[in-house]
């Protein structure tokens, strides 16, 4: 199976220039990503210069529907890592979340890599509900949303991504400048 060669915007590198109309580009091989790409070498073909699209700078979250299922969006530990760029873990189990306990759901967990300051890099979602769950931190990274707004939009009975964005905040509790300036603002 051959891949023909495109550029960011979906256009064939062959001397005919046309829009992508093949399933998959090579770029990735999912067939939600491919549909994207079509859509975007078709709105590429009919708008001028200024206004195409790069591809490319959409995130493609992708989950495979094993027991249980297996999400993830955006850079991954190794990336990460490979790029030098510093980042923390936020894990978050199934388990310790009243609703997934009181549903029998207790196998699973939410793990988000981000900076100190709140940037989301990437998230894997292990455990029910995944598929559903990975498309709001797809939207968090592609729109550049900080782990801050996360925790401060109203999810119903706390959603684990929202207990992702408390879990990041808590962490930022532990900091001695913060405890310093509490004790001298609250006399404690």
């Amino acid at each position: 199976m051959g891949f023909e060669t495109k550029n960011v915007s979906t256009r064939s590198t062959t001397p005919l220039g046309n829009p992508c109309y093949r399933e998959c580009n090579g770029a990735f091989l999912l067939t939600h990503a491919a549909m994207h790409q079509g859509m975007v070498a078709l709105m590429n073909a009919m708008m001028p210069w200024p206004m195409k699209q790069n591809f490319r700078k959409y995130v493609v979250p992708w989950t495979v529907f094993t027991d249980p299922p297996v999400s993830a969006v955006g850079m991954t530990d190794r990336e990460l890592q490979d790029s030098g760029i510093k980042y923390e873990t936020i894990h978050v189990k199934y388990e310790d979340y009243g609703v997934a306990i009181a549903e029998a759901v207790e196998t699973g967990f939410v793990e988000v890599r981000a900076s100190k300051s709140g940037k989301i890099y990437g998230v894997t979602i292990v455990g029910e509900g995944s598929g559903e769950m990975i498309n709001e931190w797809a939207l968090a990274i592609q729109r550049g949303v900080n782990l801050r707004h996360i925790m401060m939009l109203q999810h119903t009975m706390g959603f684990l991504t929202k207990r992702a964005g408390d879990t990041w905040m808590m962490n930022r509790m532990k900091s001695s400048w913060l405890r310093w300036l509490m004790q001298r603002m609250y006399r404690l």
